[in-house]
């Protein structure tokens, strides 16, 4: 196995073999002979060719120093052909071929090519997300497009600036579905609103206005929560969404108590008509009479036992009150922002059609940078979506969704913490691909605590691990998921018999085969940019190459038709409000 001391060696003996040709062709070519013409010219057409001959020798171990030590060949070589993603793995597993025999399961929906029909096949993205080309293992291999099925789950690892949205736009363009697709910028809107609009309806909700950008879509936490099932499971969502009390002792207890008190407030205005503007105003006028008046005038809805814990916490003592109702407002706190305000109520335009979205819609939540307070808000609404997902799958032959559902979670624990060890579990089987966005492995035990997180981690088997994450123990538990193989070493030894001038020194070559990670850590994190070192998608690992989501933007949009590029994403008018699309502000 050749070495990166072998290539070095073979330059310099070549680089100074072709100095030595030419200096030879210099010295013949003047030798002092000026009285032979003929002679002149067989040593100057002689010298000629040694000149030739030099320079190319000198030149191609330039060439072959420059090649040899280029990033892609470096990477090459550090990577091996061993131990990663080989031709039965493409056909078995990861291929186009392998996505394909999968058809009938991933997409039931679709009709199959008669036999002999030359009537062209369906994407391969119909099935499968398009994962990369392969850069490791066997030179043949290299080049490959490799994908991973729909509704397998994702989890991405990457720190900022990684191109985490980047590898995500190919998720966004392809998905044949409903994408719901929640990010702190609003980058991802920008690059696929329009590709996405010729699928289906697109939406943007971004309460807070982020980046100039509107919204053409409300949503009121209310909504739906006559129901008791729905009062509950939204109020636990914004609780979740603030923190769950985190950071302070009893944190569990105080949760409890929070979501207790905030699906009465929600079921009293769902059923007195109110919006969230009135949970805000009960929330930090806590002595307000009124929500326990509305649920004691409808005893056929409102659960006796939620009125008398709702009383029992509103009649507290005064520091354990403060204690529940300052995790009550941290909950619903983004009411007090007045573009959240508004985008909590929808107007008449505002309808949104989960059926339509579910069919091949996109819905693009913007959070802000460094904006926690509108966790609560978009992770109720991330919860909402996919409830009303799984009542429409169930509805469906098989129990799934027939187009499938991409929930795309950009930064998922600071944004939408939603409870994605429990989603991770079953989403597959309701025809839901959860896409999982995090910075490390350590902030999943952050936010889900150690048990929750290796359930996430275990159930979202497709893992997309960016260049720079730096955690030592993230970074050797990556590696260690690759395996081992057996490479062999070289060692070169020199030894001095007899010492002085007339000394004899021989030098010993000793080859023998070790077992070693297929992968090091720092090799993970030093990845060059736009790679991925994934595993999941067949028994063994593959590093890939995806193109940047800026150049497939691009591409995108010169596919479409005049009119198409004109959709316009919702602006803000001059007093701060949303214009819808296509308006002009």
């Amino acid at each position: 196995m050749s070495t990166d001391k072998d290539a070095r060696r073979r330059e310099l003996k070549v680089g100074g073999l072709g100095l030595a040709t030419g200096g030879l062709s210099f010295g013949l070519d003047s030798l002092p002979i000026h009285d032979n013409p003929e002679v002149l010219d067989v040593i100057g057409n002689v010298a000629g060719w040694g000149y030739t001959a030099g320079g190319l020798l000198v030149g191609g171990a330039i060439a072959h120093n420059r090649w040899y030590n280029m990033p892609h060949k470096r990477l090459e070589r550090v990577l091996g052909e061993d131990g990663w993603l080989n031709r039965y793995d493409m056909k078995t597993s990861a291929g186009a071929s392998a996505m394909r025999k999968q058809a009938e399961f991933l997409r039931p929906d679709l009709p199959g090519r008669p036999d002999g029909s030359r009537l062209r096949r369906h994407p391969v993205t119909e099935f499968a997300t398009h994962v990369g080309e392969v850069v490791s293992g066997p030179r043949l291999m290299r080049g490959r497009d490799v994908y991973s099925p729909h509704s397998r789950g994702t989890l991405v690892l990457g720190p900022q600036g990684s191109g985490k949205s980047s590898w995500l736009a190919h998720k966004v363009f392809d998905f044949p579905g409903g994408a719901y697709v929640s990010t702190t910028k609003p980058e991802l809107a920008v690059m696929a609103a329009a590709a996405r609009a010729q699928r289906g309806p697109v939406h943007i909700f971004n309460p807070s206005n982020f980046g100039g950008l509107g919204s053409s879509l409300a949503w009121d936490p209310v909504q739906g929560c006559q129901d008791q099932a729905v009062a509950d499971a939204r109020a636990w969502a914004l609780v979740r969404g603030g923190g769950g009390a985190a950071g302070i002792d009893r944190a569990d207890f105080w949760a409890q108590k929070a979501a207790e008190i905030i699906r009465c407030y929600l079921m009293a205005a769902a059923l007195a008509g109110y919006d969230m503007g009135a949970v805000h105003h009960w929330a930090v006028n806590a002595d307000d009479p009124t929500p326990v008046a509305i649920l004691e005038a409808h005893p056929n809805r409102a659960p006796s036992a939620w009125i008398g814990t709702f009383k029992t916490h509103l009649g507290a003592s005064h520091n354990t009150r403060t204690g529940y109702f300052a995790t009550v407002v941290s909950c619903v706190g983004f009411m007090d922002q007045p573009s959240v305000a508004a985008a909590c109520r929808p107007g008449p335009s505002q309808n949104f059609d989960i059926l339509e979205f579910l069919k091949s819609g996109a819905l693009f939540v913007i959070a802000g940078e460094d904006n926690k307070r509108l966790a609560p808000l978009l992770t109720a609404l991330t919860e909402h979506i996919f409830s009303q997902a799984k009542i429409v799958a169930s509805t469906c032959r098989g129990g799934r969704l027939p187009n499938g559902l991409a929930m795309i979670l950009d930064e998922v624990a600071q944004t939408t913490p939603v409870p994605l060890d429990k989603w991770a579990a079953d989403s597959r089987g309701w025809g839901i691909d959860v896409t999982a966005v995090v910075q490390d492995l350590a902030q999943l035990r952050t936010t889900w605590g150690p048990d929750r997180a290796a359930t996430i981690y275990g159930n979202l088997p497709t893992k997309i691990v960016l260049p720079g994450v730096a955690h030592k123990e993230d970074l050797e538990q990556l590696a260690y998921l690759a395996g081992k193989r057996l490479v062999e070493k070289v060692s070169e030894g020199e030894s001095v018999q007899d010492g002085g001038l007339l000394a004899r020194r021989s030098v010993s070559t000793n080859r023998h085969s070790v077992y070693e990670p297929v992968i090091a850590g720092e090799t993970i994190y030093g990845l060059p940019k736009w790679h991925a070192y994934v595993l999941g998608l067949a028994p063994r690992p593959v590093v890939v190459k995806f193109e940047p989501g800026y150049k497939r933007a691009k591409r995108e949009h010169r596919k479409l038709s005049k009119a198409a590029r004109q959709f316009a994403l919702p602006q803000l008018s001059d007093h701060g409000g949303p214009v819808p699309a296509g308006a002009t502000a």
